[in-house]
């Protein structure tokens, strides 16, 4: 990138590769052992779940170069020596990849398992028409989230659409089935941006309405869009 060679357009994809490893082990560790058999298979939801998350990862990737590429001029307007470029780059390197990707990771991870147990939800669907809402009930759980312990609905419900865990980045709330009256109405909460979504029916883990890495040129977000993850 210092020497030109490089634009964040390009992508660089061994930069774009090591986040789509990262992020799809997550996913993979949140659905458990028959991940890699169902992929194999062309399975659907793992089949959208890696698609997003190859797709979130081009995206960082951009947003990643795009950041870097502007450091290489300094205040005065006068190109930065290679030394004084490198030291901005892994500064802002421990942001993307040291602080924000643990949380990327871990919401990965989350959301497969969500979505795996979707489908556990809709099979036995007949026995348990319903699912309740529940978080871990402890003093770090979010005034949001806290809203929505016990909310029973049937599985159909559209407030499943937009409410269904994770709700926000490290969200620990999960479903649980039940035969149990559903409650009425439905408590006024802000789900966090991006997240309004229930990945075990859309595979989408990282939602491209809501997230500031596809913030980007159209033209450059459909380029993105068209690359698929290669086959392991």
């Amino acid at each position: 990138m210092h020497a030109g060679t490089l634009k964040p357009e390009d992508l660089d994809q061994e930069l774009l590769d090591k986040t789509f490893t990262e992020l799809n082990q997550g996913a993979k560790d949140g659905w458990g052992k028959d991940w890699d058999k169902l992929k194999k298979d062309g399975d659907a939801i793992v089949t959208e779940i890696q698609n997003n998350l190859y797709y979130f990862s081009a995206a960082k990737c951009y947003q990643e170069l795009l950041d870097f590429n502007s450091m290489l001029v300094d205040e005065d307007g006068k190109i930065r020596s290679f030394t004084d470029f490198r030291r901005k780059v892994m500064a802002l390197h421990e942001t993307y990849n040291v602080k924000y990707l643990p949380a990327e990771y871990q919401t990965a991870k989350r959301s497969s398992q969500a979505a795996k147990q979707w489908q556990k939800f809709v099979a036995d669907a007949d026995l348990f028409p319903n699912l309740e809402y529940r978080t871990v009930g402890d003093e770090r759980v979010r005034d949001e989230h806290e809203k929505l312990e016990g909310v029973i609905k049937p599985i159909n419900d559209k407030f499943w659409d937009s409410h269904y865990p994770p709700n926000g980045w490290r969200c620990r709330c999960s479903v649980r089935q039940s035969d149990a009256t559903p409650t009425k109405g439905v408590p006024k909460v802000t789900v966090e941006r991006g997240f309004e979504n229930n990945v075990g029916k859309s595979g989408m883990v990282f939602n491209p309405e809501g997230h500031p890495y596809f913030a980007m040129d159209k033209e450059q977000l459909d380029k993105l869009k068209k690359k698929k993850p290669a086959d392991e």
